[in-house]
């Protein structure tokens, strides 16, 4: 009797597994991507999906949050750890007190981890082969092989 509920629990377990991954996939529809995208737990996307790229071998952990009202592209290789966030647009100051925005999209190089809690804004360009310590805010374009952490941005020392 053992055996035969375990086999029909594992079944069950098997259908709501693919179910899922089919909700996972239609929240990708509209965004350009190439193989093995890993997604893990639950990610919120804004805006037009068909300004997404994602590059080949990426990873999207919890809680990241993506507003693409401009074009966000990732390069090969990228992984954004947990409820970072990528917001393409930003108010408009010269327009006070008219509350207007700007978009401006987001460029991500190939070989680049984002660690937790970093805030990317729009307009930014983000080179290959960097790492961004956690709860950073990358307010300007960074450049190709470094660390960086802070709140703003720091460059810290340079990656072998």
């Amino acid at each position: 009797m053992r055996n035969l509920f375990s086999k029909v629990y594992n079944k069950l377990m098997y259908k709501i597994y693919i179910y899922k991954n089919k909700l996972q996939l239609v929240k990708f529809i509209g965004i350009k991507k190439g193989k093995n995208l890993q997604v893990y737990g639950n990610i919120k996307i804004f805006g037009n999906r068909c300004n997404i790229i994602i590059g080949s071998n990426c990873s999207l952990n919890e809680g990241v949050m993506i507003s693409a009202n401009s074009q966000i592209s990732f390069g090969n290789n990228v992984t954004i750890s947990s409820y970072s966030v990528l917001h393409t647009g930003y108010l408009d100051l010269n327009g006070f007190p008219i509350k207007s925005h700007i978009y401006k999209p987001i460029t991500i190089g190939n070989n680049v981890w984002i660690a937790s809690h970093c805030i990317i804004g729009g307009g930014i360009t983000i080179g290959d082969n960097i790492v961004i310590g956690a709860n950073s805010f990358v307010n300007k374009d960074l450049e190709s092989g470094y660390f960086y952490a802070g709140t703003p941005i720091k460059k810290i020392r340079k990656l072998n």
